[in-house]
């Protein structure tokens, strides 16, 4: 199993969050539930991976 690096993880991960959270929210044309948890989770994410990245170990 190939070694994942975290950093690049939480990079691809928080931007694909930020798009469903606006993807849910644009649908239904309002801050759904849904689409303000994903963009939390995205928003946490991406935080993290900027943090990571500008403190490598």
């Amino acid at each position: 199993m190939p070694d994942i690096h975290v950093p690049t993880l939480f990079a691809l991960l928080g931007p694909a969050f930020l798009l469903l959270g606006a993807g849910r929210c644009l649908a239904a044309r309002a801050w759904h539930p849904q689409g303000r948890t994903w963009l939390i989770v995205g928003t946490v994410f991406s935080a993290v991976a900027v943090w990571l990245h500008l403190h490598p170990a």
